[in-house]
């Protein structure tokens, strides 16, 4: 394969069958590349794909694999299964070779079947699977240990769910909203999604559920009025250039367009005790257009489908929280992928909010918690009358107080800034 430096060859760093697997493997897809290079290719969730590209997924997962620990071991066999169920229609093997009686690759792919035919991982595997359908019927899913039987088809999901916190960049979306005693008792999982128009609501909602301990999706709908520039229209004079679009296309009010939803997220809230952590479910885009595949790759594993599900029925009151809103069930948002995702990514969040003592995280405020105050003045965001919890003030300093010194900086805010200060 290209860019091999020696140190590439290996698809793992184990002493064990799984390193004689994936040496199996890269020998045969090497051997075809060196052949013919890549001249076919295979459509993969929509996006099409070599021998190169598949070879170089496979390394990266064993890549994720490896840096999570042993937790993630028993996906090793499965990701080079997966990886040879790819590349087998696509390896090309000259045809002089086998006329002249060099068998070589042939055995070596019937070798590696064998392997994959033997792999006493599975047997591990079957013991999770018990554990992750038994945790999805609790949850109301009609899961059967069937459905959990062919590790190839669920690898992804799997990794995605035990790694999630292991990301570094993902780690720095989890956020400390309340903080206090911790409560040892086990965490309730909402069944439910209920839609929120802003983050506070749904913590607050989670906060006061009248239960210690619990772990909930919520999706947020946040309206235009939360992201309408106030500041800008008083010193122009105008909207920024992004509302006035918005208006001037769709043919939209000050009034109207504040109420049209601006962004969509599904946000994680696990409550411990007086303690809540707030998550935003990452999702894979192109500039905001959601769609299930990003580059052959599932954007997201998180019920995003709640925004886009054309349900048959009335949302279900759910008594869950202590204010009744509407949800829809999780059993009903959620593929076959997900419902694999799902208990893993649900396990790993109970280790790291319950078991792990020593986690810490950004600790943060609402914005409706928040306010400043200028020369007296204190201004806080608009449509927010008084903050619920007035948690932190802020105190802006005027031109004066930060540039006491420099007379040309201050007479460029008072000029060109519009300030009255």
């Amino acid at each position: 394969m290209q860019k091999n430096d020696g140190k590439q060859k290996n698809l793992c760093d184990e002493t064990n069958t799984v390193t004689k697997a994936a040496e199996l493997l890269h020998n045969l897809i090497n051997h075809s590349y060196e052949t013919s290079k890549t001249p076919l290719t295979v459509e993969i969730n929509g996006n099409k794909q070599d021998i190169q590209g598949i070879y170089w997924d496979c390394r990266d997962q064993m890549k994720r694999i490896s840096k999570t620990g042993q937790k993630a071991d028993f996906l090793q066999m499965a990701v080079l299964e997966d990886t040879w169920n790819k590349v087998m229609l696509l390896l090309l093997v000259p045809l002089r070779e086998m006329l002249s009686g060099n068998m070589k690759q042939l055995e070596n792919a019937q070798k590696l079947q064998r392997m994959f035919a033997t792999d006493e991982t599975k047997a591990e595997w079957e013991k999770k699977a018990e554990l992750y359908v038994a945790m999805l019927r609790k949850m109301h899913f009609d899961a059967k240990i069937e459905d959990f039987e062919n590790l190839t088809e669920i690898i992804d999901p799997l990794l995605d769910g035990l790694t999630t916190y292991d990301n570094e960049y993902r780690r720095k979306n989890i956020y400390q909203l309340r903080k206090g005693e911790r409560s040892s008792e086990d965490p309730a999982i909402m069944t439910e999604v209920c839609k929120f128009g802003t983050e506070k609501e749904f913590g607050d909602a989670v906060m006061n559920s009248g239960k210690s301990c619990v772990i909930a999706f919520g999706a947020i709908e946040k309206k235009e009025a939360a992201y309408m520039n106030y500041r800008r229209k008083w010193l122009d004079g105008m909207w920024d250039e992004r509302h006035r679009n918005i208006m001037e296309h769709e043919q939209l009010t000050e009034e109207e367009t504040a109420e049209e939803i601006a962004k969509r997220s599904i946000w994680l809230a696990v409550k411990n005790g007086e303690n809540l952590w707030m998550y935003e479910m990452p999702i894979m885009t192109n500039y905001g257009n959601i769609k299930k595949y990003y580059y052959g790759k599932r954007s997201s594993y998180a019920p995003w489908n709640i925004f886009f599900t054309e349900f048959s029925g009335e949302a279900a009151d759910t008594t869950f929280l202590s204010v009744v809103k509407k949800g829809y069930r999780l059993n009903e948002l959620m593929d076959a992928q997900q419902q694999a995702w799902l208990p893993v990514f649900l396990n790993e969040t109970i280790q790291l909010f319950f078991k792990d003592e020593s986690f810490t995280c950004k600790e943060m405020y609402f914005p409706e918690e928040c306010s400043a105050t200028v020369n007296g003045t204190e201004l806080m965001l608009p449509g927010v009358a008084l903050p619920a919890v007035r948690s932190i003030n802020y105190r802006v300093k005027t031109p004066e107080e930060v540039y006491p010194e420099n007379k040309e900086l201050l007479k460029m805010f008072l000029l060109y800034g519009k300030l009255n200060w």
